[in-house]
């Protein structure tokens, strides 16, 4: 049975909630000695539950309370100890009753409303009569497997005798290594079927979502360049290699002085990350509209500001995940992908074949959110199976995601906006903005991130692999920032013949009065939408 699904594998998330005797659980959490004797419930013994799990599994497709369908599972079992007991709850109770189970996809509405509706709710047709389709609601046509447990994820399926491959990571933020004698640890270790490196790649070691900006190494070579980059990786049985203490592997560190700010990795004797990246600048470009010195000489208020957001985690519920074999001269990989295409074309050129001889099998994706366009697990599975010649799978757990993986090393994306003197007159007429963003990681995924924007935008991007750095000059961006730090300073340059002027009461609190004579203000480090807690976005949206 696959329909429980383990997310952070610590309690946090709730995707693994099972029925012991009645009452939900963490099946993470419980120890299997616990449940001896006890009657354990998974989403799949639910339809033997009578009536209920039918009418809440109707309800989940009608409502669409089954997105990407990891938490779907949890939420089922939940809904059915709190239904069972009271089959009218109110929303305070049904919201008490699911939160210990997360969702990252719903927002938790049409899950809350599903289980409300229960007892009174109708059911969707999943596919409407002949020209009805539109302005109707339909079900989702993956639906009806998300809320039965039976739809395959990352995770779901593992080959008969597959291998497990475990990656060995840097502990520094920069290093340079060497390896010792790795035939010999190999024949120390019973179990151990290979150790793979950087010698070990066929073909190309670099990938990328954009392949003009790929510089990604499957493994790095001679120098890591971020704490948790893979230098090799172990390949055996799942018995031997899960239980490895990799603190015994033969690797030896050099730790090097990272680069850890933007402005470190901009400054002009700075090491470069990659050896094609020259003054670790991506890509350059410029936008210029309209006459930006005349309009600045002419605004009755001019702002300094510079804004940072705080870093990003995508926290998908479902961990990265799949396995690879070796079918004659092809390798197919079977794993949760947003982007089997592209993940297609990366693998050929790591592999040195043509693109025919991969084939990318997508499972269904319990949340993406875009990071899941990114290789993890696929090219450590191809390099395997390719040349053992055996079926080899891999899960990458949540703290593994978060502590090596390029798309989230470091704690994810921090980007920072800086504009330079903006002109009001009377409301925002005219702006211009420096963006900078930092990725705490190598430059593969932020070039990705920083690289589609430059398909519509010209811009000056720093991709390095040690705090990697971007600037770019926007003449248009919509981003919400969240919590986000805030340094304003606003001068005025002449007066204003209009409602709407400018003050400044203290060096720490700025405050701008609107056209409707309504002051508004923002203190710096504020979390709120004053006139410069908004700014970020007036300004980067305005025309």
């Amino acid at each position: 049975m696959t329909g429980t699904k383990v997310g952070c594998d610590a309690g946090d998330c709730g995707a693994c909630t099972v029925l012991l005797d009645g009452e939900p659980v963490c099946a993470c959490l419980v120890a299997a000695a616990q449940a001896e004797g006890c009657e354990v419930t998974t989403v799949e013994g639910l339809a033997q539950r009578g009536p209920l799990y039918d009418k809440l599994q109707k309800s989940f497709l009608t409502h669409g309370a089954a997105q990407c369908g990891a938490c779907t599972p949890g939420m089922l079992i939940a809904a059915t100890a709190l239904l069972e007991k009271n089959r009218a709850p109110t929303e305070n109770e049904v919201m008490d009753a699911i939160g210990g189970v997360l969702c990252r996809c719903t927002g938790y509405r049409k899950i809350i409303t599903a289980v409300l509706d229960v007892e009174g709710g109708g059911s969707l047709r999943a596919t409407p009569d002949a020209g009805q389709a539109v302005g109707n609601r339909l079900v989702r046509l993956d639906g009806q497997g998300k809320v039965t447990g039976v739809e395959v994820y990352g995770a779901d399926e593992i080959p008969v005798g597959a291998l497990v491959i475990r990656a060995v990571r840097s502990p520094f933020h920069r290093a340079r290594f060497r390896f010792g004698d790795l035939d010999s640890y190999i024949a120390q270790n019973r179990g151990i079927d290979a150790v793979l490196t950087a010698k070990d790649v066929p073909g190309e070691n670099r990938y990328g979502v954009i392949s003009k900006f790929a510089d990604q190494p499957v493994f790095a070579e001679l120098e890591a360049r971020f704490r948790g980059e893979a230098v090799a990786a172990v390949v055996g049985t799942s018995e031997v290699v899960e239980r490895l203490d990799l603190s015994s592997f033969p690797v030896f560190w050099e730790e090097l002085a990272p680069l850890m700010t933007i402005d470190d990795a901009l400054a002009a004797d700075a090491p470069r990350v990659h050896a094609d990246r020259e003054e670790n600048v991506l890509v350059r470009g410029r936008v210029v509209c309209g006459d930006v010195d005349e309009a600045l000489s002419e605004a009755y208020v001019t702002a300094d500001a510079e804004y940072e957001t705080g870093f990003v985690e995508h926290a998908c519920i479902e961990p990265e995940a799949g396995f690879a074999r070796r079918v004659g001269d092809t390798i197919e990989i079977q794993a949760c992908t947003q982007s089997p295409y592209m993940d297609r074309s990366d693998i050929a050129k790591i592999l040195g074949v043509a693109p025919e001889a991969v084939r990318i099998i997508p499972t269904a994706v319990g949340g993406g959110f875009g990071t899941k366009l990114d290789l993890s697990v696929q090219p450590f599975l191809a390099l395997a199976a390719w040349r053992l010649r055996q079926p080899v799978r891999r899960i990458h757990r949540f703290d593994h995601k978060t502590s090596s993986c390029t798309d989230a090393a470091e704690g994810g994306r921090q980007q920072r906006w800086q504009n330079r003197r903006a002109r009001f007159q009377g409301g925002l007429q005219h702006r211009r903005i420096l963006f900078l963003g930092t990725d705490r990681r190598c430059a593969r995924s932020g070039a990705r991130f920083r690289a589609v924007l430059c398909s519509q935008l010209p811009g000056v991007d720093s991709g390095g692999a040690y705090e990697p750095s971007a600037r770019r000059g926007f003449s248009r961006i919509r981003r919400s920032a969240g919590g986000y730090r805030s340094g304003t300073t606003l001068r005025r340059t002449r007066q204003s013949p209009l409602d709407g002027s400018a003050r400044i009461s203290n060096p720490e609190r700025a405050e701008w009065r609107n056209s409707h004579g309504n002051w508004t203000s923002a203190r710096r480090g504020s979390r709120h939408s004053g006139v410069f807690g908004g700014l970020a976005t007036a300004m980067a949206g305005g025309a």
